[in-house]
């Protein structure tokens, strides 16, 4: 996890990268085949792989670790940051199949319940609940001279090092990420949309969540269909190259021996 500014509870004192380990349950498929687990918790800050293998984080969450543990112990203060004027970020890192996607809650949240939503949908919630109170604070006169907030979301994919905006499936082109003349980082041509409430976010990530489905439920199908196009041509060429003999003699169309 990474945040630019200060960490709430500890003023003063600037943090710009922690990383904070994650260890999943075992599967229940796993369970069955009596897999054991090769890595071992040790205290708040240590991992151990396998025998001796020691390695030492910010904070380390075991298998039993709740979804409003991590949230409130290392992202809801990178929104009090954001809340002061201050950039923040949140990445997941790991092989496929260690709890990313459910880690960030990142995968299709209908029918979850509340205390197993991930990252995503609870900053979304946090920063939408937050504006709420700043708006009635300002309406009762205690939040001082009154201001306007606009959220925009933006929602990129990278993917074989080619970065597809994902609120645009329209286009094709693979955005660039740029320096600009500060030193920021920009996603160049990164399409960027005004959501004015919980529900219109979560009405566009729903979307893009539905598109890429489909877009990657056709790609596979291409693949395959592509694969199979690749097949009849060869088993075409190999019936003119090798014939049977003893099909050809018999007035039988030539093939290859043994085919089937």
């Amino acid at each position: 996890m990474a945040s630019q500014g200060e960490v709430a509870g500890e003023v003063g004192k600037t943090v710009p990268v922690r990383v904070v380990a994650r260890v999943r349950p075992l599967l229940p498929f796993e369970t069955v085949q009596s897999t054991r687990s090769c890595v071992t918790v040790h205290g708040a800050q240590t991992l151990v792989m396998g025998k001796d293998r020691v390695f030492a984080f910010d904070a380390v969450f075991g298998p039993g670790a709740q979804q409003d543990s991590l949230y409130g112990e290392w992202v809801s203060p990178l929104v009090d940051g954001l809340f002061n004027g201050y950039n923040a970020t949140v990445l997941a890192y790991g092989q496929t199949g260690t709890g990313k996607t459910f880690t960030m809650g990142s995968g299709d949240n209908a029918g979850k319940l509340p205390e197993e939503l991930g990252v995503i949908p609870r900053v979304m919630q946090d920063i939408y609940h937050r504006l709420e109170d700043l708006t009635d604070l300002e309406r009762t006169g205690g939040g001082g001279p009154s201001r306007e907030v606009r959220v925009r979301v933006s929602y990129i994919e990278i993917y074989n090092e080619e970065i597809r905006d994902l609120l645009d499936p329209g286009t094709s082109k693979s955005l660039a990420i740029r320096e600009k003349a500060d030193g920021s980082i920009v996603v160049a041509g990164a399409k960027q949309v005004l959501a004015s409430s919980l529900g219109e976010m979560q009405g566009m990530l729903d979307d893009v969540k539905k598109y890429d489905i489909a877009y990657w439920t056709r790609h596979v199908m291409d693949q395959f269909a592509g694969l199979t196009r690749i097949s009849r041509t060869t088993s075409a060429d190999a019936h003119k190259r090798a014939p049977d003999p003893d099909a050809a003699e018999q007035g039988e169309p030539q093939r290859l021996s043994g085919q089937t």
